[in-house]
């Protein structure tokens, strides 16, 4: 597949668990164009659920994702899982269909790069973004530590020490 183009002709987005949301797409089967909410399920803040219109690609079962439904809209595939899990290994892929060493851009939400994951990448960001897994410290609005304290505290002076 060229890579070069500055649009993706095909990128994989992971969507996170929508118990039980995802029994609408296996009823329905494979091949079949299904209305599904999806997301928001980790906590209350925008942009919630969203409702998407996909065709239902592959179906399989994962140890970790429980039942694991591909859903394909024009260029983008995704996949809506039983259980909240992270697809961490090219064979979670694999089982859906989806060769992720052919596909132009992956998006995880997870806050590093799995070993696999990691190994076969060109290029990759973190994206720091509101959810139930919030990894900008700054934004959780911390309140009850002991101050001052990095990185609440920028100004704060530091001393390294190491111990032998």
């Amino acid at each position: 597949m060229k890579r070069s183009s500055m649009v993706p002709s095909e990128w994989f987005r992971y969507q996170t668990w929508t118990l039980p949301r995802w029994k609408k797409a296996v009823a329905a089967g494979i091949g079949s164009e299904v209305e599904l909410n999806v997301g928001g399920k980790m906590d209350t803040r925008a942009p919630g659920e969203v409702t998407v219109t996909a065709t239902v690609k592959a179906v399989a079962e994962d140890l970790f994702g429980g039942t694991c439904v591909r859903l394909d809209k024009g260029n983008l595939s995704f996949v809506v899982t039983a259980q909240r899990c992270q697809f961490s290994t090219l064979d979670m892929y694999r089982r859906l269909d989806i060769e992720p060493t052919e596909i132009d851009i992956i998006v995880v939400k997870i806050g590093y790069l799995e070993p696999e994951l990691h190994a076969i990448q060109q290029d990759w960001m973190l994206a720091l973004t509101p959810g139930g897994v919030d990894q900008d410290l700054i934004r959780l609005n911390h309140r009850r530590i002991k101050r001052p304290m990095f990185p609440f505290d920028p100004e704060m002076e530091t001393e390294l020490v190491l111990h032998h």
